[in-house]
């Protein structure tokens, strides 16, 4: 299996100008081809898709780099396009601390909407619970 790499002009130590990291991310693979994709993400992402970039996102996706359950609940918000912030966790599943003390769970997906004050984890809850609260909006 052959893998091309695009990577950006970054310093060594993996930081981007404006204090972000470097983080690999793998948008598609097929059995015969993967690809990766160099993206930058500051440490407390905030990836607004709404035409203000003044409203500050009311939803934060607790995530992993690459997870598959997690991009599930991306997909929705993007299609949505409801305003977040991602905060990727850590990926050693005992070391999640934070997404414990959220939602009694150490696992991701999770989210935080202050919208509502619903905190919740699952991806296949979360999407039922978008498409019930912001579904009808779309």
């Amino acid at each position: 299996m052959s893998a091309k790499s695009e990577m950006s002009s970054a310093p060594a130590d993996g930081s981007v100008p404006g204090g972000g990291q470097t983080i690999l991310r793998r948008p598609t693979q097929t059995p015969s081809n993967a690809v990766f994709t160099c993206l930058s993400i500051q440490s407390d992402l905030e990836h607004s898709m709404s035409d203000s970039a003044t409203d500050d996102p009311t939803i934060t996706l607790y995530r992993l780099q690459a997870c598959p359950f997690c991009e599930r609940v991306v997909r929705k918000l993007d299609t949505y396009d409801i305003s977040y912030q991602s905060r990727f966790v850590e990926p050693m599943h005992s070391d999640r601390d934070v997404v414990k003390r959220l939602t009694g769970k150490r696992t991701v997906p999770a989210i935080v909407d202050e919208n509502t004050g619903v905190t919740m984890s699952e991806s296949a809850n979360i999407v039922d619970y978008l498409d019930s609260i912001y579904g009808a909006e779309a």
